[in-house]
């Protein structure tokens, strides 16, 4: 590989990670509730954008009104999280690709999804070593391991 080939590279990664933020910045988030009456959006990093709230949803109760604002957010965080992977197969599929993505979009990469194939970590084990039996039933041990 010469020069001129890793040159012609990097400036096509340049033009190809533009035209990616410039995708990732028109991003929005719609969730809503209430057939339409409660309308919430996000941006790209599920940053809140835009409330709108119909009158009408006076007639709920506390609770049911702060579940409904919650439902409506998860939902357009999710809307975000779709439109993000859709993203993300136009700008490539390739691990270098994704990783050089994440590296780009600096506080939003942890919630990019994980290339296709990737290891998940497992959990280390919780709570006390099995083999000290005096440990194992104190409930304070499992607690200090949480």
């Amino acid at each position: 590989m010469s020069v001129l080939d890793t040159d012609g590279r990097l400036a096509d990664m340049r033009v190809r990670a533009e035209r990616f933020a410039a995708r990732v910045e028109g991003i929005r988030g719609k969730g809503t509730r209430l057939n339409g009456r409660l309308v919430f959006e996000v941006d790209a990093r599920k940053n809140p954008v835009n409330v709108a709230v119909d009158a009408s949803i006076g007639q709920y109760n506390a609770d049911s009104i702060a579940e409904l604002f919650h439902g409506a957010a998860r939902d357009a965080c999710q809307d975000v999280d779709r439109q993000m992977r859709e993203a993300l197969v136009e700008f490539g599929e390739d691990q270098k690709t994704r990783e050089l993505v994440r590296e780009l979009m600096g506080p939003l990469s942890p919630r990019l999804p994980p290339a296709p194939g990737a290891q998940q970590r497992q959990a280390e084990p919780q709570g006390p070593d099995p083999d000290d039996e005096e440990a194992w039933n104190d409930a304070r041990s499992w607690l200090e391991k949480a």
